[in-house]
């Protein structure tokens, strides 16, 4: 199993480091429902467990124990839908020694839809809503707020 050091969108050359023999357990749970007729909600919740056998039982690299989502949708009568999405990213370690912790964080993200008929929809997505300054892969930054406009066609 090779496990990524370093952000692999920014890296020259791949970092990755080999794990032998370990294991990656855990469970998820979700929930999904209307709350009216224009209204839904939803989570999903991530918990881990990671050993690597080669240090002593130390975490993997890069697996967070606890991710999740919560997410608040709105759909109209007209076509357009709104949602908003809460992601975590619990705290893990850089390392193979576990020596190098990376903090936790949480995004907002929201993402306005306005579907004209089943082929065509024009959308505004803000990733990282209100800037969150963090990093998932040690010495790269996350992307600050990011928006994207398109319009999508279905053929």
């Amino acid at each position: 199993y090779l496990v990524d050091l370093e952000d692999p969108r920014w890296s020259p050359a791949r970092a990755s480091s080999f794990l032998s023999k370990g294991s990656l357990y855990g469970a998820e749970i979700e929930w999904e429902s209307w709350l009216s007729r224009s209204l839904s909600a939803g989570i999903w919740g991530r918990l881990s467990n990671s050993e690597n056998d080669e240090t002593d039982g130390c975490d993997v690299p890069y697996i967070p124990r606890l991710t999740g989502q919560a997410r608040l949708d709105y759909l109209g009568r007209s076509g357009l839908r709104v949602g908003l999405t809460l992601s975590h990213t619990g705290q893990r370690y850089a390392d193979r020694d576990n020596t190098v912790r990376l903090g936790s964080y949480s995004l907002l993200n929201l993402r306005a839809e306005k579907q004209f008929d089943p082929q065509n929809m024009l959308f505004v997505d803000v990733q990282n809503l209100t800037d969150k300054e963090y990093e998932y892969w040690q010495g790269y930054p996350g992307r600050s707020r990011t928006v994207r406009v398109g319009f999508e066609m279905r053929f």
